[in-house]
């Protein structure tokens, strides 16, 4: 209930503290932004898994003994970059820990702009099923020995604007 619910995040918040965290914020409903002085960037990582392994600690509260799993997203900024950018990288890099299942991320660019790319594509893929833009390919299946038809296989293609006519299937596994 609500009661453990709010004994947990307390325990979380305690937690982050004893580890070094000098500002801890609650930004969503299961989401935590801290901001930490670091002696030297490199760190960092040492600093996240240590926070990392005293959140996965099992939970003991007064009604129940907890064993809540985290993923944790991070960046490394510098005193002149804006909190607003550090929160959104740092949110960056959480939803790609939590999209490939590493329980601690560091934010690159890289994977910003294919999330960004991502998130477009998925945009223009609905516009295009919306607006009957797929194309249905077949392929015939042939028996080698005989050369006989034996069957097709059917690939949903999508000829987009910039990137070319492409399979979904192929698609979904650049993405």
């Amino acid at each position: 209930g609500y009661d453990t619910g709010d004994a947990l995040l307390r325990e979380i918040a305690d937690r982050l503290r004893r580890v070094g965290g000098a500002l801890i914020a609650r930004t969503g409903a299961d989401e935590f932004a801290i901001a930490l002085r670091l002696p030297d960037p490199t760190a960092a990582r040492s600093i996240v898994e240590k926070m990392h392994e005293a959140l996965e600690a099992p939970y003991t509260l007064t009604v129940a003994m907890l064993n809540v799993r985290f993923a944790v997203g991070y960046t490394i900024g510098a005193k002149r970059h804006p909190a607003v950018r550090l929160l959104r990288e740092g949110t960056v890099a959480l939803h790609e820990a939590k999209r490939s299942g590493r329980r601690v991320t560091e934010y690159d660019q890289a994977t910003h702009i294919k999330l960004r790319m991502r998130g477009r594509l998925t945009s223009e893929l609905h516009r295009a099923i919306a607006n009957e833009d797929l194309r249905l390919h077949f392929q015939p299946k042939v028996e080698f020995a005989t050369g006989r038809l034996v069957g097709a296989e059917g690939f949903i293609h999508w000829p987009h604007p910039t990137i070319g006519e492409r399979s979904l299937q192929s698609l979904a596994y650049e993405t």
